[in-house]
């Protein structure tokens, strides 16, 4: 049970003493009234915070995802069944690997049949050609009308340019062949695997994702209050649940347009991923470093009061009483939720609870 600050007051009874009668003197006695003490705040050890030399890095604390820089989603170019898929999710794979094979027997078919209309388009070609020259010496000759010289050379030219469709559906035949072999287009991990043989995939039906995680990117949002202090180039240090080390990334891009309903503007890190620790999807916590480390007196950011409008203090436990004591804040880590401040020293104990003004006029007891 968390240990809160408790304002107990002492209650003091008025105590009347009164007389009653001895003997037959009849004199009355003075009434004698003791005067309550004022109630004392008593504030639990976790409810103060000793100032301590040192050092913050300023930073804001954040929260994000990582994802992997590169990856891709492997879809079928050509309607076919699937005859063979050859890795399964957490294998990885090399650029230009067999992954997935589909059934090649109508695409072999189409192809034969291309190649058979490319022959018989540049044998009519070849007719064509022939007839030409033979009606260009006819004309010559005046054995032959103008306008069937014409004619002549018309089917010629249509001739030679049913050789080059013909020759565009044999390349398009041979690459949907070829699209029944689906490669790997880079390095990574299967992290999906989306059919399975038997099943009859469409154009652009998902097959495989793959990832590669060399290399990741964390995405996180920062408040519009704090944008002024994000540039590109900048660290980011952050921690993943299940992982005891903490991790490092730099600042690479950030999003121009703040998010419609919180104002918060994202932006994304690139993380080195050595040996592949990390894996994409992870939720991380961390702080965005904004500068260089401050050296100084070191308070807890539980202890600064920031009231609208008006100086920075922070309450001091001066004796038996609280100070008000304004600060100047140096430098603040919301992620470590630290801060370096002038005017306080080391080793005096601030506040880093919540108290209403009415508990300065009161006396402090720090309790274990």
């Amino acid at each position: 049970m968390k240990n809160f600050s408790r304002i107990r007051a002492a209650a003091w009874p008025v105590l009347l003493l009164s007389l009653t009668g001895c003997g037959n003197s009849g004199s009355d006695k003075a009434v004698a009234v003791k005067a309550a003490p004022p109630p004392a705040l008593e504030l639990g050890a976790r409810d103060v915070a000793r100032a301590q030399n040192g050092s913050v890095q300023p930073g804001i604390a954040l929260t994000g995802q990582i994802d992997a820089l590169q990856r891709t989603t492997l879809q079928s170019e050509v309607a076919a069944a699937v005859d063979k898929v050859l890795v399964r999710e957490g294998e990885p794979v090399k650029a230009g690997q067999l992954l997935v094979v589909l059934s090649a027997k109508d695409l072999d078919a189409r192809l034969k049949q291309a190649e058979a209309g490319l022959a018989s388009a540049r044998a009519q070609s070849v007719l064509a050609e022939s007839v030409r020259e033979r009606n260009e010496l006819l004309r010559q000759q005046q054995y032959l009308s103008d306008l069937d010289q014409k004619r002549g050379i018309a089917e010629a030219q249509a001739a030679a340019e049913n050789v080059k469709a013909q020759a565009a559906l044999l390349t398009m035949a041979r690459k949907a062949l070829d699209d029944s072999r689906i490669l790997s287009p880079m390095n990574g991990v299967v992290s999906r695997r989306r059919v399975e043989p038997g099943q009859s995939v469409g154009v652009n039906a998902p097959l495989l994702d793959i990832v590669d995680l060399r290399e990741l990117e964390l995405k996180a949002t920062i408040p519009a209050d704090r944008v002024a202090l994000l540039q590109a180039g900048q660290g980011v240090s952050f921690h993943v649940s299940g992982y005891p080390q903490e991790f490092q990334g730099t600042v690479t891009r950030i999003n121009p347009v703040a998010e419609s309903g919180s104002r918060a503007i994202s932006f994304y890190a690139r993380v080195p991923n050595p040996g592949q620790v990390l894996r994409a999807g992870l939720f991380v916590q961390g702080r965005l470093l904004t500068s260089a480390a401050v050296a100084g007196t070191v308070i807890p950011v539980a202890a600064l009061r920031m009231p609208p409008g008006q100086p920075v203090f922070v309450l001091v436990v001066s004796g038996p009483e609280l100070e008000k004591r304004p600060v100047t804040v140096l430098a603040r880590d919301d992620g470590q939720e630290q801060a370096v401040v002038s005017g306080v020293k080391a080793g005096e104990q601030v506040v880093t609870v919540m108290l209403g003004p009415q508990a300065l006029d009161l006396p402090v007891r720090i309790t274990e």
